[in-house]
C-alpha cells in the first residue's frame, strides 16, 4: 500500500473487517497479509471437504507450521504442529511433531496415528 496517505492503509483494513471479511492473517514469509471472506479458511475447507466425501471429522487430521493452518488444526480431530512451526501456535495443538516440514512431518503422523 506504498503511495496512500498516513492512516489510509488501516482505514482501508478496518473497512473491510466491518464489510464481511475476517481479520488478516500473517503469510509465513512474512511479506504479505492474506485476506479471506469471513468463514472462508482451511477449517471450513477440511470440514466441508470430509463431508463430501462422508468422512466423519471425528477422523481428520490437520498439519501446520503457521497462523494460517490454525482454523484448520483447530477444526480437525487431531491438530498438528511440525517441529518448525511458530512457537506461540505450538502449545494449542494436540501433537507436535519432532520432525519439520522439510524432515517427513507427515510421515511421522501417519506412522504414530494412522498405521498405529
Amino acid at each position: 500500500m506504498t503511495g496512500c496517505a498516513p492512516g489510509a492503509p488501516n482505514q482501508t483494513l478496518r473497512s473491510l473487517f466491518w464489510t464481511g471479511w475476517a481479520p488478516p492473517v500473517p503469510n509465513p514469509s512474512g511479506r504479505y497479509l492474506e485476506f479471506n471472506a469471513r468463514g472462508v479458511n482451511k477449517g471450513a475447507g477440511l470440514l466441508r471437504l470430509a463431508a463430501a466425501l462422508g468422512v466423519d471429522p471425528s477422523e481428520t487430521i490437520a498439519i501446520g507450521d503457521n497462523w494460517n493452518d490454525w482454523p484448520m488444526i483447530r477444526d480437525a480431530a487431531l491438530g498438528v504442529a511440525v517441529a518448525n512451526a511458530v512457537e506461540d501456535m505450538k502449545p494449542q495443538c494436540d501433537y507436535v511433531c519432532t520432525a519439520s516440514c522439510n524432515e517427513n512431518a507427515v510421515a511421522e503422523v501417519i506412522g504414530k496415528f494412522v498405521l498405529a
